[in-house]
């Protein structure tokens, strides 16, 4: 009965497609049609190609275009709202064109009305869909989209029975990278300070960074293979929004604790000097150095959680300036006192 259905629903295709009875007369009607052909009950490519300006592309290639451009959008976890998308046949973006950018990290990827009134994705797009793909699934991941389609299978609880394996595959793959990275890492710096005479030094400030490093690669491998899996798109933005947020955590980590190793060296050089400014100063520029890195780490991670830290730190600066108005008599009495401390003059 499926197969019967699905034969006359191919006819029936093919019968709206010689006539002509797609409807490409706002960029909301094309969008519309591009991703209504390839839902998972109603896959047909050859069809959403007709949403593509693709002259001069065949018509396999065209139907393999039109696949890569959604696998882009459902990649970086973009979920396209057609309530946002124009429905004006007419309709201009602030440049007077006659062009809709989809998605903004993509503005090579938009539709445009041609000389004959129908809105398509314009020919620039359509040649840059290989190139964008490329980066969303990188390291070969791409051809991992081909291997899960031909195994994909009836839906369990939302997902295919290959999401569920490849799942289980990532969590596998990244506990191993991490178990041999650390032993791997563990092993190499011990031989390296050992023969370096710097032992204590090395389990004190150097062998705690090799933990957080680790997870940073395995977090950045997930990043990587995640898009692969083809969720959905609500989901895999929140990994892909998740992941972002964590790499910060974890460099923030690797930084905060390389201060401790740059403020051992910075101590050891200055109890060489004869001067005692050098050895009180240290400690500052260590508590400096940390708040620093911490305050970078923060605003990292608000950006990667698409927070407008442009905005935020305009608001701070505003804020601060009223701060050192209101608080004048405090700061010259911090300068003085740094004077004092700099020039010795007692």
């Amino acid at each position: 009965m499926n197969k019967l259905f699905s034969f006359l629903s191919s006819i029936f295709l093919a019968i709206s497609c010689f006539a002509g009875d797609f409807d490409f007369s706002s960029p909301r009607s094309t969008i519309k049609h591009h991703l209504a052909y390839l839902q998972d009950d109603n896959f047909h490519p050859d069809v959403a190609k007709l949403a593509l300006d693709s002259t001069g592309v065949s018509d396999v290639a065209g139907a393999k275009l039109a696949i890569k451009l959604k696998q882009i959008f459902d990649g970086t976890g973009y979920r396209i709202e057609l309530e946002d998308v124009p429905e004006k046949a007419l309709f201009k973006d602030s440049l007077k064109h006659h062009r809709f950018v989809i998605d903004p990290k993509f503005p090579e990827l938009y539709v445009y009305r041609n000389d004959k009134g129908d809105w398509k994705y314009s020919p620039q797009s359509i040649a840059r869909i290989t190139e964008i793909h490329r980066s969303v699934y990188p390291f070969g991941t791409h051809l991992l989209l081909e291997l899960f389609a031909k195994n994909g299978s009836d839906k369990v609880f939302g997902m295919y029975m290959y999401q569920y394996v490849g799942i289980m595959v990532i969590i596998l793959i990244c506990f191993v990278v991490h178990k041999v990275l650390t032993y791997f890492f563990d092993k190499i710096m011990l031989r390296f300070l050992r023969s370096r005479g710097l032992m204590q030094q090395g389990e004190k400030y150097i062998l705690p960074l090799v933990r957080p490093f680790s997870l940073f690669l395995n977090f950045l491998l997930a990043l990587v293979l995640v898009p692969a899996l083809q969720l959905t798109v609500e989901l895999t933005s929140f990994i892909i929004i998740a992941i972002k947020a964590t790499l910060p955590f974890f460099w923030t980590i690797i930084f905060y604790r390389m201060v401790d190793v740059l403020s051992s060296y910075f101590e050891k050089v200055a109890e060489k000097t004869e001067s005692t400014l050098d050895d009180q100063l240290v400690p500052l520029l260590r508590k400096a150095l940390k708040v620093f890195v911490v305050i970078i780490g923060i605003l990292v991670t608000l950006q990667n959680l698409n927070i407008n830290v442009t905005a935020l730190l305009t608001g701070l600066s505003i804020g601060g300036l009223a701060f050192a108005l209101a608080s004048q008599d405090m700061l010259k009495n911090f300068f003085g006192s740094l004077m004092i401390f700099i020039d010795k003059p007692f």
